[in-house]
This record gives structure tokens, C-alpha cells and sequence, in this order.
């Protein structure tokens, strides 16, 4: 019976020492700069883990004084041992380099590209070009025509291409958007100036291999500026 007693004794106190190492780290991952909680950190310890939820608090059962690893894209990684008190984890952001990035522009070649393309030069902007919008100065292509609603060439203009409304034109300025996200038209009011500073526009016309994405189903206008001074100057040109 004593033998039968020590061996209870000893099997309490181990399971008293085990109880009493584990803990459960309760904790909260913050942007040391905005103060946020970051979701979605990862909380390891040996081959236990967890994330933070997200609003960045986390919790996991573990053994005191185990070191516990925070690692999350775009921050710095840190460590800490656990402990039975709460802790706040402040993370500072990272810049993650990367290996270089080169950006091609795609333009229509004449005998290359299998589609129907006017390209308007800086000299026949500059003969074209009066106080009327950029639509009008466009329909002196094939297959282009505008009009606008005043019925002297400015404020609201309207383009179209080979039937195609706006909504079907992708137009950019430097191969940049310029299609509204909800209605897919285009306020040429907005942008009242700016072939003054164009080097050329590209026009895609109708149906064909489109080299700006789906957006450009009913064909594209493609502005490309230039800045032909690198001091700013004023300059005034007269009409009658």
C-alpha cells in the first residue's frame, strides 16, 4: 500500500508541474504605425500554430517560456518567449524587393498588325487643332464621326467608331484609361486641353485584334503626350 501511494503521490505532482507550465497566450498583432490590428499573422511555436483574427488578437496553448514566432508578408518577423500575461505585438512594414520589372508598350505597325488603324501626327494636330474637342479634331478619320450636344464641338462630345459608341472605345492617354468604371463613357469636357501637348493619337478601327483588351471591342483611341519643354512656360495662339 505505501509503494501503491508514492507512485499516486509522483504521478500527481508530474501532472501538477505539466499543468501548471502550459498556458495559453492570449496576445494582439498592431501596425506600429496606424495602431490597427493586423488579421491574419501567423503565430507559430514548434509545430503548434495559429493566425490572428481580424481584428489581430490571437490566442494559442502552449508551454511557458517557449519562444513563439509572428511572421506576416510585408512585415518584419518577430520572436518573444511566452508568458501568462497578455501582449500586445507591434509589427513594423516592409518593403519587399523584387527582381526588375521591364514595361513594353504595344503600338500598330503598318504591314504588322492585322488591323484597320489611322495614326494622327503632332503636325496634323497642330493644323487640326482649334478651340473645338478632341471628338471633332478625330473626325477627319475613316470611320470615325462625332458630335456634340451644344452643337458647336464642345462641352459634352460624343465619339464614335465604325458604329460603336464610347462605351465600346477604350480610350487612354498614355495606354492609361480613361472609360468611366460604371457607364464606360468618356467626359472629353474634363480633358478639354490635351492634344496641345500630344506627340500623336493612334486610332484602332472596329473589330479585330485588339491590342488593349476586351475593352476595346468596338476599337481604341490612343493618346501619347509629350513634354516638350522642361522649364513651364505660357503660350498664346489666336484663331479666327
Amino acid at each position: 500500500m505505501r509503494i501503491k501511494n508514492i507512485k499516486t503521490f509522483i504521478l500527481l505532482v508530474f501532472l501538477t508541474q505539466l499543468y501548471a507550465t502550459t498556458i495559453t497566450q492570449h496576445g494582439t498583432v498592431i501596425d506600429i504605425v496606424t495602431g490597427h490590428g493586423i488579421p491574419a499573422v501567423n503565430i507559430i511555436s514548434g509545430d503548434i500554430g495559429t493566425t490572428t483574427d481580424e481584428n489581430g488578437i490571437f490566442q494559442i496553448t502552449i508551454t511557458i517560456g517557449q519562444e513563439i514566432s509572428i511572421s506576416h508578408i510585408g512585415y518584419d518577423s518577430h520572436t518573444f518567449m511566452a508568458t501568462d500575461q497578455d501582449i500586445i505585438v507591434k509589427l513594423q512594414s516592409l518593403v519587399i524587393p523584387g527582381g526588375e520589372v521591364f514595361v513594353n508598350a504595344t503600338r500598330a505597325v503598318a504591314g504588322i498588325t492585322p488591323v484597320a488603324f489611322s495614326t494622327i501626327t503632332a503636325e496634323e494636330i497642330r493644323r487640326r487643332y482649334t478651340v473645338e474637342d478632341v471628338p471633332m479634331i478625330l473626325a477627319h478619320e475613316p470611320g470615325v464621326t462625332a458630335y456634340s450636344e451644344s452643337g458647336n464641338g464642345t462641352g459634352y462630345s460624343y465619339v464614335t467608331i465604325r458604329g460603336f459608341d464610347q462605351s465600346r472605345i477604350a480610350v487612354m492617354i498614355d495606354n492609361v484609361p480613361l472609360n468611366d468604371n460604371e457607364s464606360h463613357q468618356v467626359y472629353w469636357v474634363d480633358h478639354a486641353d490635351i492634344l496641345s501637348d500630344a506627340s500623336d493619337i493612334q486610332i484602332q478601327r472596329g473589330i479585330g485584334n485588339s491590342l488593349y483588351g476586351s475593352a476595346a471591342f468596338g476599337g481604341s483611341i490612343n493618346v501619347n503626350t509629350q513634354i516638350e519643354h522642361a522649364k513651364p512656360q505660357m503660350q498664346f495662339k489666336a484663331g479666327y
